[in-house]
């Protein structure tokens, strides 16, 4: 088991894993995103799990600082991938990683910029 991390290694985790969705979509069809038989949509449900998880170690009083991240969202579609993986709709895992991740990852790296900053 992993020693305790801080808050900013958390931050980081969720920068990297929305830059490895955007890497893994990036130049593909939706068609090659949703195939199980290619290595993407495995690369990406799980960096899009490492979001969730990551996101749920952030402290709440900074959660509130950027409310326009879905915080909740993030949590809760890492709850369904984990848990309800014979459920997935893959047509929301391919409008989170085309539109929602990169929507996120701007303000994902000014927050960690501030936090490295304090």
């Amino acid at each position: 088991m992993c020693g305790r991390r801080n808050e900013i290694a958390y931050v980081a985790d969720m920068v990297e894993a929305c830059e490895r969705v955007m890497i893994f979509a990036s130049g593909r069809s939706d068609e090659d995103l949703l195939d199980r038989e290619q290595p993407y949509r495995g690369a990406i449900l799980h960096q899009l799990t490492i979001l969730g998880e990551a996101a749920k170690h952030v402290d709440a009083d900074r959660r509130s600082q950027w409310p326009d991240i879905p915080w909740a969202d993030i949590a809760g579609m890492r709850d369904k991938l984990v848990h309800y993986y014979q459920g997935i709709d893959e047509r929301i895992v391919i409008w989170v990683s085309r539109t929602s991740v990169p929507a996120i990852l701007w303000q994902l790296r000014e927050m960690l910029a501030e936090m490295d900053a304090e």
